[in-house]
Formats: structure tokens, C-alpha cells, sequence
């Protein structure tokens, strides 16, 4: 069968012509092909090798000899057509190159037979491009076909090859990309180059760029948009290959000059600046872009001739926004020019040319394009823009120095004469905007963050008041931030991703001095959804307690119980103690004669109905709850913590839920407990999640974030510390907190946590 197939993966004469003369045509078709017989052929062919394993490939190579020598027979009779046969045979040995590939390195097929095979393909059909590199003979007729489907062949079983076969194989597609003589070889040189490329010597690939790299060029000039993404995959290739292995090595140890990477980084620019929607062509032009940043020797030159096509790039964009949301008459879209996405992939792209390893080259970028990435987050409606745009600005705040970054000319209007006020006046005003109650939800995810950061950057300068523009007189700028949070929170529409954004500034607040931050809380008055006032803690306390478990990350969630044990510690504070919050669910007379509430029955009752309690007991309720979710590994925890939950999520679930959903009991325990010490644990469940060991905690996304000592803290730890002095000190309010909850499994869990030994 293996045999007969092999004769239908022949060209027929239709493909020969249309490929010979149209390479875009060959490479959508080898992509893309499907239904042919062709293609056919090559599926039956990988069914065999997946269905019979390894008694199918020595079976398929005794074909590929027997086709071979009739392609050779015909040759010899005169045959114009003999190339078909042998093109076929190499093409079905690479329909099965995987399975070739497993069976020799599982020493089911030896490597000498692969090897032969290669040798072969190396002595005969690929000898043209390897006795001379520059004018290629490749014969008449379908030869080039041969040579192709040979190098293709090389580059699926480059990693079986020994390393001569795989350096002879890179000389061979480097000289059909010198010579260029044939598209379709051209092509499969490509192919070839991809693979080869890691897996020779470094040395054997840096004395070929001097060649290699102009030819690349100039066949990314005329290549078409269904070829051009090889061309760039080539380059990628290439200049990974060569890169440096050392940190700072000059280039004659290895990499790109920065006289060739200037050289590669112009065209490239321009086709992706055309082709930056395209999925394929777009990410592979950044690739190479972002493949030379990493080289330290290039990225000086290559920052300072992109980044201003960029910056320029994100000032159309953002006044093409603001004209926009001003109704304004916007500029015409020129053809060619600042297409869809290409504001989102500029920052994107400017992302990799800011690298803490070369803080002179990242303040440099900055000085370009800090205003045009500012004016993108004040004007910008595209929630990917956005977060894109938030993103590299967090960047830029984290590699350059403070005073490099007030330094810039951003184009704000200075009000007080000094420029480093004006650039921050600039940030905090493309912050604002990010907090404004008109801003979409999904616009406003990454404000949290970003203020978070705005506090590790600038913490003197936040800590002064503005210099135009305060809410009130005397207010810093973080007081000012923090109103705009407040207000965000206030007027209702925020998601909970969007919450626990917020919520990261005001649990960072809340590290650097929680007593303050209750104090400035406590005198703020904002107006809420329905136009009643209210003050700023009784807005921010209820959504921090319902949305704590929410927080994700290692770091952060231990800053939020840290935070929350600050908290814990003012709970004779009366502006908390008198503060009430949601509960547990109530008993009705159901429950409590014995009956039992189902989601169907809540729903119909108009939602569960909540106990109110103080602030402090809420807070022991949701530490108990983190823990919990921590040691189980799971963000919202295996307790189904209905005191959690709202109203509204009760009622958005969905109607056609199954009877065992609907009817899912929720659990109302009667249970008396007089404090954490007479918790009783239950059975088996909990004891194995807590004894469970924690998870490895992985490095922090700010580099800064590292020293953190919470990293070196683990939750359990923490929270044994916190609540051991707080039980010890006050053991009544324990009590009292444990008689309000009414027990639960968040409680048991911390009686778990101070039981000793634990």
C-alpha cells in the first residue's frame, strides 16, 4: 500500500507549471492543500506510520528505494518526467518524518539508515548547490523540484542528521538563497534554514551573514504576502542563532553588528508597519525586531531608529482619539498608513526595546515616546490599546531612573514653569483618566496597578500636593488617587477584575500606613449610583472584604492578608467597629426545622438573606477564607463561601442549570461555638488540603518586588503570627467573632492554623 501511494503523491503536470511559475501559489498550496490526491497520499501515508508503528516504516523506506530507482530507470531511458517519481519518494519520507524521527532516537530504526538516506539525498541531488554557490545549474525541466523537496526533506530530519550531514545541508540552502535560481528551491530553503539554523555551529552561521543577510534582504523585498512570513521566519532564525551566549560578548564573539542589524531592522520596520494586522506576517516582523534588541551591541542603534517611527505611530493614534472624543474632524486614513492594531502592536514592539540590562538605552526610548504613550492612555477608548499602553508605561517606570523620567518633554502645559511637574502632572493625569466614572469598565483593569507602581516610583513627589487641581486644599497627589478610586467604586458598573485592581492601590496604602489610610477614608464623602452620599470607608471596606479572595498571584495575595491584619489591629478603631458589613446567610423556618435551602428555593425567595457584623469580624471570616483557598491551591477556594457571594450573582445564574445544580443545599450550620479553641475540625477533608506542602513561590513580575520579605514569608506563617498575637491579646473578640459567624469552615481552618504543630 505504502508503495502505491507513493506513486499519487506525483505532481501532476497543472501543479508543476502553475508552481514553477507562481511561488506564492506553491507555498499557499503545500500550506493549505487539503483535498487533493497529493494531499491525500501524504495523510494515507501518516495513517499507515500511526496505525503499524514500526512495522510500517521499514516498509515505507523499501518503497522509497524501490521508486527511487524506477525515477533513476526512467532518467536513464530518456524519461522527461522521471523527476516526478523521485520527488514523490523524498516527499514521503517527510510525510513521516516524525514518526522517523521517535523510531530512531527509540533505537527501533537505525540511524545509519536515516543517515544513508540523507548522504544520498547530499551526493546527488543537492551536489549542484554545494560545488558552487553563486550560479546554481539546476538542469531543465522538474529538477528543481528535486532539489527542493531535498532540502525540505534535510531541515524535517535535521535532528537525526549527524553534524556534518547538518552543516552541509545549511551550505546547500544558503546557496539556494545566494542564488536565488528557483523560487520553489528558494522556498524550501527557507524551510530548511528554520530548522538548521540552532542546530549548527554558532561560528559555521556567522561567516555566511556577510552573504546570507544581504539575500535575505533582497528577497524580502520582492517576496509576496503569502511567502513574505518565511522570509521573516529565516531572519528570526538566523540572528537568534547567532546572538551572543554571554551577556556583554563583543561581536566577534558571536552576534550581529550594528551595522547589520541596521540593515535588517529598516525593511523589516516598513513591512511590519504594512502587515501588522496580518497574523502571520505581523508577529514574525516583530520577532526579528525584537531578536536584535536582544543583542547588546545592536540595541542602541536599532532603538534609536525605530522608536521615533513608533512614537510617531502613537501620536497620530492618540489624535486621531481625541479628535474623535472631542468631535472633532479627524485626519484621513492615508492607504498603507496607520492601519488597524498598529498603534496596540507599536507598544507592544516598543516593550522589547526597554530592557533593564541597558537603562541609558531604555531612558532614551522614554524621552521619545513617554508623551505620545501618555497621550494613547488619556485619549485611547480600545481596552487593548489601553492595557498595552498602561503596560510599557509600568515598564518604563520600573527601568528608568526617577529623574530621568521628570527630565522628559511630554508636551504637557507646565503650570508651574518646571518640567519635571508638568511630566508628572501629564501621569497623573492619564491615570485619572483611567479612573474616570465615563471610562468603560474594561478600560480601567490595569488602573490599580499602574497607581501601585506610580507610588513605588514617585514616593516623594506623591506625597506633596499637586501642582494644580486638587480635590481639596493641602490634598497630596495620593489622596487625590485615592478619591478617584473611591468614586470609581461608588458609581457601580465595575467587574470584580476591575475591583480587585482597585483594590491593589488600597491594599498598598494600606501596607505603608493603615491608619491613615483609615483616617483619610473615613473624611472623604463621595456620591454613590443612586446620588446619596456616603464616606469613602463605607465604600471601599464592604467591596475590599467581598472581593479579597479574588486576588491572585503569590505576592499579592500575601500583601492583601498582611494588609488585612494591619486592618485587624484598629478594630477598636470606631470607625470600623461601627461599620457593618455583609455576614452569613440567615435560617429561615425551613432550615431551622430541619428543612434545607436549595439554589432554586433561594432564587425563588428573592436571594439568600444576610446577617450583618462588624468590619473586624468579617475580616477573621475572610482570612480564614484565603487561607483556606491557599491551601487547596485554588483562587476562590473549595469552601463555597456563601457569605461571599451577593444577591445578584444568585440571580444571574443561568435557569437551564441541571436539577442537581439547582439543588445544590446550601449549608446553614446551627452550630454554637464559644471561640476558635472549641472548633471542632472535621473529619479527613481539611486536615489533608492544610497538610498539603505549598507551591514553589514564583519570582515577581517587578523586579523590585523581589526583595519583598513577604516572599520569603509564607501565608500559613503570616497569618499564625498575625492572629496567634491578636488571639493571645484579645482572646474575647475571638470568641465573639466565632458566636457571630456561627462557626463555618473558614474558622475551622484557623483553629487548625493555632493548633500546635500545625
Amino acid at each position: 500500500m505504502i508503495y502505491v501511494a507513493i506513486a499519487y503523491l506525483q505532481m501532476t503536470q497543472d501543479q508543476a507549471e502553475t508552481w514553477a511559475a507562481n511561488a506564492n501559489q506553491f507555498v499557499a498550496d503545500e500550506e493549505e492543500d487539503i483535498v487533493s490526491c497529493r494531499a491525500s497520499a501524504e495523510l494515507l501515508l501518516c495513517e499507515l506510520a500511526d496505525e503499524f508503528g514500526a512495522d510500517a516504516l521499514p516498509a515505507l523506506l523499501e518503497a522509497v528505494s524501490r521508486r527511487c530507482a524506477e525515477a533513476d530507470a526512467a532518467a536513464t531511458a530518456g524519461n522527461s518526467c522521471w523527476w516526478c517519481m523521485r520527488e514523490a519518494a523524498i516527499m514521503a519520507v517527510g510525510a513521516c518524518c516524525e514518526q522517523l524521527e521517535a523510531a530512531v532516537l527509540s533505537r527501533v530504526v537505525p540511524a545509519h539508515q536515516i543517515q544513508q538516506l540523507l548522504d544520498m539525498l547530499l551526493q546527488r541531488d543537492l551536489q549542484p548547490l554545494l560545488q558552487q554557490q553563486q550560479q546554481v545549474q539546476l538542469g531543465a525541466g522538474g529538477q528543481q523540484f528535486v532539489v527542493g523537496r531535498a532540502l525540505w526533506l534535510g531541515g524535517q530530519l535535521c535532528e537525526v542528521a549527524n553534524q556534518q550531514q547538518r552543516e552541509l545541508l545549511l551550505r546547500a540552502a544558503a546557496a539556494a538563497v545566494f542564488s536565488n535560481t528557483s523560487q520553489t528551491v528558494t522556498v524550501n530553503a527557507f524551510r530548511a534554514l528554520v530548522v538548521l539554523c540552532p542546530e549548527v555551529p554558532q561560528q559555521q552561521l556567522q561567516q555566511l551573514l556577510p552573504t546570507l543577510l544581504p539575500a535575505l534582504l533582497q528577497l524580502l523585498a520582492a517576496a509576496g504576502e503569502e511567502s513574505l512570513h518565511l522570509v521573516l521566519e529565516v531572519l528570526a532564525a538566523v540572528i537568534h542563532a547567532v546572538a551572543p551566549q554571554q551577556q556583554g560578548a563583543s561581536a566577534a564573539a558571536g552576534g550581529l553588528i550594528p551595522e547589520q542589524a541596521m540593515a535588517v531592522a529598516g525593511p523589516v520596520l516598513q513591512t511590519w508597519i504594512a502587515h501588522t494586522s496580518d497574523p502571520l506576517i505581523g508577529p514574525d516582523a516583530q520577532e526579528v525586531i525584537a531578536a536584535i534588541a536582544r543583542q547588546p551591541a545592536c540595541l542602541p542603534s536599532v532603538a534609536a531608529a525605530v522608536a521615533p517611527t513608533l512614537a510617531g505611530i502613537l501620536s497620530r493614534g492618540a489624535a486621531a482619539k481625541r479628535a474623535k472624543r472631542q468631535g472633532l474632524p479627524s485626519r484621513q486614513l492615508e492607504p498603507g498608513q496607520d492601519g488597524p492594531m498598529l498603534v496596540e502592536a507599536s507598544l507592544n514592539l516598543l516593550g522589547t526595546l526597554v530592557i533593564p540590562a541597558q537603562q541609558a538605552v531604555a531612558t532614551e526610548v522614554c524621552r521619545g515616546v513617554l508623551g505620545p504613550v501618555l497621550s494613547v492612555i488619556q485619549w485611547s477608548d480600545d481596552p487593548s490599546e489601553l492595557s498595552s499602553a498602561v503596560t510599557l508605561l509600568m515598564h518604563l517606570l520600573r527601568v528608568c531612573p526617577t529623574s530621568d523620567l521628570l527630565s522628559c518633554n511630554t508636551g504637557f502645559p507646565a503650570t508651574t514653569g518646571d518640567k519635571s511637574s508638568a511630566v508628572l502632572a501629564h501621569i497623573l493625569a492619564a491615570a485619572g483618566q483611567l479612573l474616570s466614572p465615563t471610562q468603560p469598565d474594561t478600560c480601567s483593569r490595569d488602573a490599580g496597578p499602574l497607581l501601585v507602581q506610580l507610588l513605588k516610583t514617585f514616593p516623594a513627589q506623591l506625597a506633596a500636593p499637586p501642582a494644580a487641581g486638587a480635590s481639596a486644599a493641602g490634598a497630596s497627589c495620593v489622596a487625590v488617587l485615592l478619591h478617584g478610586v473611591v468614586v470609581k467604586m461608588a458609581t457601580g458598573g465595575c467587574s470584580p477584575a476591575t475591583l480587585v485592581s482597585l483594590l491593589e492601590f488600597v491594599v498598598k496604602l494600606a501596607l505603608l500606613d493603615v491608619q491613615q489610610l483609615l483616617e483619610t477614608l473615613a473624611h472623604m464623602t463621595v456620591q454613590q449610583k443612586d446620588g446619596t452620599t456616603t464616606s469613602g470607608l463605607a465604600v471601599v471596606l464592604p467591596l475590599w472584604l467581598e472581593h479579597a479572595p479574588d486576588f491572585s498571584g503569590s505576592l499579592l495575595t500575601r500583601q492583601n492578608a498582611a494588609a488585612l491584619l494591619q486592618l485587624l489591629q484598629l478594630r477598636h478603631n470606631p470607625a470600623i467597629a461601627g461599620l457593618m458589613v455583609q455576614g452569613v446567610p440567615i435560617e429561615d423556618a425551613a432550615a431551622a426545622s430541619g428543612g434545607r435551602v436549595t439554589r432554586s428555593k433561594a432564587k425563588q425567595q428573592g436571594g439568600l438573606k444576610y446577617s450583618q457584623v462588624p468590619v473586624p469580624v468579617k475580616i477573621l471570616q475572610v482570612l480564614g477564607h484565603i487561607l483556606s483557598a491557599d491551601c487547596e491551591g485554588d483562587s476562590r477556594g473549595f469552601l463555597g463561601l456563601e457569605g461571599l457571594v451577593n444577591d445578584e450573582e444568585w440571580g444571574e445564574s443561568d435557569e437551564d442549570d441541571s436539577d442537581a445544580a439547582d439543588d445544590a443545599e446550601v449549608q446553614l450550620s446551627g452550630q454554637s461555638i464559644t471561640g476558635l479553641s472549641t472548633v471542632t475540625v472535621p473529619d479527613g477533608d481539611i486536615l489533608d488540603i492544610m497538610n498539603r506542602s505549598e507551591a514553589t513561590t514564583p519570582l515577581p513580575e517587578d523586579p523590585a518586588d523581589a526583595n519583598d520579605p513577604l516572599l520569603r514569608t509564607s501565608l500559613r506563617s503570616l497569618l499564625r503570627q498575625g492572629l496567634a498575637a491578636l488571639v493571645a491579646a484579645d482572646p474575647g473578640f475571638a470568641a465573639a467573632a466565632a458566636a457571630q459567624l456561627g462557626g463555618g469552615r473558614e474558622l475551622q481552618a484557623l483553629q487548625w492554623l493555632l493548633e500546635p504543630g500545625s
